[in-house]
């Protein structure tokens, strides 16, 4: 499959996303967070970039896409994470490789092709 046709230049980087950049790591220790849809609208994560003591790193950046619904998401990320040329359409710059470490294309819905996978990625 030939992707060249979605190789598009990228855009410039949100103001909200520099001004998050430029603030320092946060030092958390993850305590309420079990899973991604505990970090949304109400939680005590604001966009920012958290470690804690065991090096783990969560990345909360909120994007507005308009038009885009929920169901496109899910399916994106079902797409793109099993191919390395597919992950790089995210980031072409950034994104080096990415490989999963099971297999999940069998399963029904994109929901289950991406959450709770573990994926190996290659960023610079």
């Amino acid at each position: 499959m030939s992707l060249g046709k979605y190789q598009i230049p990228l855009g410039s980087l949100p103001q909200k996303a520099k001004e998050t950049l430029s603030n320092d790591v946060i030092n958390s220790d993850f305590l309420d967070f079990r899973n991604a849809k505990e970090v949304s609208k109400g939680s005590i994560y604001q966009d920012g970039i958290y470690r804690n003591n065991s090096n783990q790193v969560l990345v909360k950046c909120s994007t507005v896409m308009k038009g885009v619904t929920p169901k496109m998401v899910d399916w994106w990320f079902a797409w793109h994470m099993s191919k390395s040329e597919r992950y790089k359409l995210w980031h072409p710059r950034d994104h080096i490789s990415a490989e999963l470490k099971e297999d999940r294309s069998s399963f029904k819905s994109d929901k289950e092709k991406y959450i709770g996978v573990d994926s190996y990625v290659k960023e610079l």
